[in-house]
């Protein structure tokens, strides 16, 4: 949901100081939580050795990129634009 995604992304800075510390925090532990998935592949194998971290915020950068959906309707539909992004992030990341 593309007003979701915007919000999360970009609203949350005109919240006040309470809601958007609540929001960052959960943020965080999302961000953290997602660094724990490719933590735990990398220790099974499952995936290339590499920088956790980095490659959390790599990940959800390309995500928050879908903004450009909403941009470039006419230029890509959305079934192409995960078929990619699958193939750019998780492809670039397994064995």
């Amino acid at each position: 949901d593309f007003d979701r995604v915007y919000v999360s992304d970009n609203e949350w800075k005109q919240m006040n100081k309470k809601d958007a510390h609540d929001f960052l925090t959960l943020r965080r532990s999302y961000e953290n939580a997602f660094t724990g998935i490719i933590e735990e592949g990398i220790k099974k194998k499952l995936f290339t050795k590499m920088h956790p971290r980095i490659a959390t915020l790599t990940i959800l950068s390309a995500l928050r990129g879908l903004e450009l959906r909403q941009k470039n309707k006419n230029e890509f539909s959305l079934a192409e634009l995960q078929d990619n992004m699958v193939l750019h992030l998780i492809n670039g990341i397994t064995k």
